[in-house]
């Protein structure tokens, strides 16, 4: 499995590359590399269904500190001491 680190996807956020879909080795790189560190993770799984649809064949891992705000945004809520405007 190959695995490419400190990239930064179209957003600006950084990710690590999986080119793989298997999430056991996937798991199993990430403890491996990062356990004991205290870092959290989001995998981002896009099953949205296109006309074009083609099978995935990499897995994008985003450190969670790096995108909290995204998906709490995406969620509809807000970080408790973010300021009220």
């Amino acid at each position: 499995m190959k695995v490419i680190e400190d990239v930064q996807d179209k957003y600006g956020n950084y990710c690590i590359i999986f080119k793989s879909t298997n999430l056991r080795l996937i798991y199993d790189w990430l403890h491996t590399h990062y356990s004991g560190n205290g870092f959290k993770f989001a995998i981002v799984i896009d099953l949205s269904i296109d006309y074009d649809y083609e099978e995935p064949t990499e897995t994008l891992v985003y450190f969670l500190d790096e995108i909290t705000e995204e998906v709490l945004d995406y969620a509809g809520f807000k970080l408790a001491n973010a300021d009220e405007t």
